[in-house]
């Protein structure tokens, strides 16, 4: 896998006590990768949404497509067209009808997107920051953030701010509304910025470090150290729930975590992005899906899907978890039993490894999205 790729799947993901509040605020959308600004890869709905799904529409983008963001009405990815334009698409969550779509000419890298408060933020791998009107993809402003090294981390936008993560490890909070740089500090992470109770977390090269959203300022950071070995250092992602952050991949180990607000070694933990709800932990691994409990590690079900992996970190919904393989095929997963609820044909998957995209599930609106190689397909109850 190449440094870039490294790069693009560092992700820092959230959960704490912030858990709760992503859940009611955006309790029908995708606004991130992993689903929410915290990553968690978990939503809840109020519409009873489970298996077994149906498919409700495909598009054929002809690129590998990002992880896709679910908002009131209408669905958004992000692609590289075969002229090497990036392509943000945005369609109609039902039925898959182009509603408008912005191309940034001879893009070296796909851009990613994020969403709040109605509008959509298009960060791309030289800098260039825009915000659109989502309902009609007029742009707000855009703004050009000078970088040696790129933005290879997706942005994250929550509570009126956007988060950005240069590959030198530098972090920006910006003014949604204005464009407007409000702090930016130094750290040795490079991935995207996860969002929890007043903190951004952010994950390096066998490291992770708490700011503040207020200032901008490091509360604490944990570094492994000699312990760091250079083969095992894809730090995916930090993952906080009940005031612990999750880092999948910390040391030659695996993954470790922390005590959210001090910054203390609570335990050893699991390698790979994880999806979370409810104080549960939902992974992939040689055997399959795996369920454990986050705050002691204990594992109640392991759902044995042989010779498959797959492309995406899992996501949770309600009470189904669910994944895409590299075969093309999505699984439904009782999310208590472990208990194999559906298998559907989902297009020809891809092997993240050799993926130019970071992509991934998404759920809102009454639909799960699955971008699967250069298919973008949609499926509903």
């Amino acid at each position: 896998m190449t440094r870039k790729l490294n790069n693009l799947l560092k992700i820092c993901v959230c959960i704490a006590g912030f858990g709760a509040f992503i859940i009611i605020a955006h309790a029908q959308e995708s606004t991130s990768f992993q689903i929410n600004p915290a990553h968690t890869g978990g939503l809840s709905t109020t519409t009873g949404f489970a298996p077994p799904l149906k498919r409700l529409w495909t598009l054929n983008l002809n690129a590998p497509i990002s992880y896709p963001l679910i908002v009131p009405n209408m669905v958004i990815v992000n692609y590289l067209d075969q002229s090497g334009n990036n392509i943000l698409d945005v369609v109609a969550a039902k039925t898959g009808h182009r509603l408008w779509k912005n191309t940034y000419p001879s893009a070296r890298a796909i851009s990613y997107a994020a969403y709040d408060d109605g509008l959509v933020f298009e960060l791309g791998a030289n800098g260039v920051l825009q915000a659109f009107q989502a309902v009609n993809g007029s742009i707000v402003w855009a703004d050009q953030f000078s970088s040696n090294d790129g933005f290879n981390s997706p942005p994250v936008a929550s509570g009126g701010f956007v988060y950005l993560t240069e590959s030198s490890g530098t972090v920006y909070q910006v003014a949604e509304r204005t464009g407007q740089v409000l702090w930016a500090t130094a750290t040795t992470g490079q991935s995207s910025a996860s969002i929890a109770a007043g903190k951004a977390f952010v994950a390096g090269d066998c490291s992770v470090e708490a700011l503040s959203v207020s200032f901008g300022s490091i509360i604490w950071d944990k570094n492994a150290g000699s312990d760091c070995n250079n083969e095992y250092n894809e730090v995916y992602s930090a993952v906080n729930i009940g005031n612990l952050v999750i880092v999948p991949q910390y040391n030659s180990n695996g993954g470790a975590i922390f005590d959210s607000k001090t910054g203390k070694f609570f335990r050893s933990g699991n390698t790979g992005v994880p999806a979370t709800l409810n104080g549960l932990e939902y992974q992939e691994n040689y055997l399959g899906i795996q369920a454990s409990q986050v705050n002691n590690g204990t594992i109640l079900w392991t759902s044995s899907i042989p010779n498959v992996s797959f492309v995406t970190a899992p996501i949770v919904v309600n009470e189904s978890v669910y994944a895409l393989s590299t075969q093309g095929t999505l699984y439904a997963i009782d999310a208590k039993l472990g208990t194999m609820l559906q298998k559907v044909a989902a297009g020809r998957g891809a092997n993240q490894a050799a993926y130019s995209a970071l992509t991934g599930l998404g759920a809102g609106q009454g639909i799960l999205v699955v971008p699967s190689d250069n298919q973008l397909i949609a499926f509903a109850p």
